[in-house]
């Protein structure tokens, strides 16, 4: 089991959280280039976080959630609320 924070990462929706990102990717009007510059990576790894075809490692996820001001279960799927 990987946690972090308390947060159970075995349980991760890739999937969910692809859908989740992108949803908060589109709200806030930002492009795949500039969210990959702002969180430190390739805008492929974001295009396949988007997607559902990979999952961030946790200081990625962390980025994520500090990026976007989200509860972290909220992009686990554990929380339906954005905060």
């Amino acid at each position: 089991m990987i946690t972090d924070g308390g947060l159970n990462m075995d349980k991760f929706d890739v999937g969910l959280f692809g859908e989740r990102f992108a949803e908060l990717k589109a709200s806030r009007k930002i492009n795949v280039m500039k969210l990959a510059e702002a969180l430190g990576v390739n805008h492929a790894t974001v295009s396949r976080w988007e997607s559902g075809k990979l999952r961030p490692s946790i200081d990625s996820f962390f980025q994520i959630v500090q990026f976007f001001g989200v509860h972290p279960g909220y992009l686990l799927g554990t929380h339906d609320v954005v905060k």
